[in-house]
């Protein structure tokens, strides 16, 4: 039978700490006095997590350590964790290979991320893009690697498979070119080589509330809004300058979007723009992504609605905005996402590569030392 003791009277932990690494963070100082921990001993608690053992408490406080490099004090991550799926493969970001990709650039000069895997992760909407960019043997090792969850022993073995029970129907031409395309495409997955688009997991070491959002009023981001109010004071050509002051003046009035601002803006050259806004504070641009787009700017046209009839003065007319506002908050729709535009490659480290070289078994997964410079 365990023994019991009860620390919801000596320790309150506040809910945002009530996980491992905040236990360890309150009690590290009593534990690393007594090393040794007894697994049968439970606790009580005044946090969510209850009846733990002392065991758990102990394991946590050493991967604590372990993470702060022995101190007890641990820092949450900050940043943005984001994908940026490429058909190319290189060592660093270098923003002078910005606009030689097959992006647009259409969300401003920059490297492009995305916050939905699904858009840009592995399998996600640009890897589907760029799956077709390699030689016949490689494009097919892709395709049947997606088609097996990105599991290369599964994809392996099923191509094996439709090696020895090849379609009968076949001419013995087209047979040879199939088997031949098989036999390569297999080659590829039971070496050390990648396979297809690669597919990086980043940090971005930035806030996105720092960033120029594209979509939203300007008058709804004060604190990018203030910035850009003293980056257009610092424009030399005093024609631009006054043209940004009559936007500006506009922009408050009307809330105007972001997009509107680089609009404007970029006729000095979207180059030129980002290095500008960059020095004025702003790390980059933040846009909804196409699925998150729809839904999103119906809340925010209403959202827009509803602010200038108060301003207006027209009571009715904000009820009615208000209630279709609160209509459309109630929508079951996912959380919207967002892609984001960086200014300074600096501000990007990668975390994983996926698709990299990996004998079967590997899992296919492993960690960056390199970065990627290709842009969307």
């Amino acid at each position: 039978m365990s023994r019991m003791g009860d620390l919801a009277n000596a320790f309150d932990v506040p809910d945002e700490q009530s996980t491992n690494v905040g236990w360890a963070n309150r009690l590290g100082e009593i534990l690393t006095a007594r090393p040794q921990y007894d697994e049968t001993v439970q606790y009580k608690t005044a946090s969510p997590l209850i009846n733990i053992t002392e065991g758990d408490i102990g394991r946590a406080t050493e991967a604590a350590m372990g993470v702060s490099g022995g101190g007890m004090k641990i820092e949450t991550p900050r940043g943005i964790r984001a994908y940026h799926s490429s058909p190319h493969d290189f060592d660093k970001f270098d923003l002078a290979r910005v606009g030689t990709g097959e992006g647009a650039q259409s969300y401003g000069h920059g490297l492009y991320f995305a916050e939905n895997p699904a858009v840009s992760g592995q399998g996600g909407q640009y890897w589907q893009q760029f799956a077709n960019r390699f030689g016949t043997a490689e494009n097919s090792a892709a395709q049947h690697l997606a088609q097996a969850g990105f599991d290369r022993q599964k994809a392996a073995q099923t191509l094996r498979d439709m090696i020895a029970n090849p379609n009968p129907d076949l001419s013995p031409h087209n047979l040879k070119t199939v088997q031949n395309i098989r036999q390569g495409a297999l080659k590829l997955l039971e070496s050390d080589k990648p396979v297809g688009p690669r597919t990086y997991e980043v940090n971005i070491n930035a806030d996105p509330a720092h960033m120029l959002d594209w979509d939203k009023a300007l008058y709804q981001q004060p604190e990018v809004y203030d910035k850009i109010k003293g980056y257009a004071g610092t424009v030399k050509d005093m024609k631009l300058q006054d043209t940004y002051k009559h936007f500006l003046d506009a922009a408050e009035l009307r809330g105007m979007p972001g997009s509107d601002f680089y609009q404007v803006a970029k006729k000095q050259g979207p180059a030129a723009l980002s290095q500008d806004l960059r020095e004025a504070g702003i790390p980059g641009i933040k846009y909804l992504d196409q699925g998150s787009r729809i839904p999103a700017q119906r809340i925010a046209d209403a959202e827009n609605a509803y602010q200038r009839a108060l301003k207006d003065n027209r009571p009715s007319t904000a009820a009615e905005w208000k209630a279709r506002l609160i209509e459309l908050r109630k929508m079951e729709v996912p959380p919207p996402s967002s892609n984001f535009v960086i200014f300074d490659p600096n501000l990007i480290d990668i975390t994983k590569k996926y698709a990299v070289p990996g004998a079967i078994g590997a899992g296919g997964m492993g960690a960056l030392a390199a970065q990627d410079e290709y842009s969307q």
